[in-house]
């Protein structure tokens, strides 16, 4: 597992330093962010669209197999962590004089659930001039995102994305979800897609 880094949070008006470091991805499908989160409020309950479903040992289309999940069609899947992966983020240009609030979470490339819902991240402002560019990597609940803004992660609250007077967005992330499938017959990452599962309803 990646250890996430963070740098110290930015007090009103500052801006987090550019990360001058090349990261390179390596392999075609690896990820930019992820967040052991889901997409939505409530807990999703997420049922099998298949009996057979493949689990893997990392959340990876690349990772080696982990055995196969057999369930009648229809059925509730259990499973105990999620990874909520940006495969492609959006691009946010900043089209007059704005500002960015939220939570300022630093150089974050694998934020936990446990580290998300901690109190160690400070709020923060962040000016932004017209023609500025960032990355839109994720929705999150009650009108927040994710944006990277000069290689650091913020949880914007509102989301950029929903004032159309201050900013441009190319369009939506592409994103990848996973579950950590817990059974007595078989464990490991199931990918949900229009295949292999589906949410059904929220608990709340």
């Amino acid at each position: 597992m990646l250890l996430a880094l963070t740098i110290g949070a930015c007090g009103h008006g500052e801006r987090p330093a550019a990360d001058s470091t090349v990261q390179q991805s390596g392999a075609r499908t690896a990820p930019v962010f992820e967040a052991g989160l889901w997409l939505g409020e409530g807990i999703p309950v997420i049922n099998a669209v298949r009996a057979e479903l493949p689990l893997l040992r990392a959340p990876s289309p690349d990772a080696a197999s982990a055995g196969t999940l057999s369930t009648p069609t229809g059925s509730r899947i259990t499973y105990d962590s999620t990874r909520l992966q940006t495969v492609k983020p959006a691009t946010v240009r900043v089209t007059d004089s704005a500002a960015v609030h939220g939570r300022l979470l630093g150089r974050v490339h694998l934020l936990s659930r446990d580290r998300y819902y901690s109190d160690e991240f400070r709020d923060t402002t962040i000016s932004l001039a017209p023609s500025e560019r960032f990355e839109y990597l994720q929705a999150r609940a009650e009108g927040s995102c994710f944006v990277r803004i000069d290689s650091s992660l913020v949880e914007a609250n509102p989301c950029p994305t929903h004032d159309s007077a201050s900013f441009a967005v190319s369009g939506e992330p592409e994103l990848r979800w996973w579950i950590f499938v817990t059974s007595d017959s078989a464990s490991g990452w199931l990918l949900v897609s229009d295949s292999t599962a589906k949410v059904v309803r929220r608990e709340f």
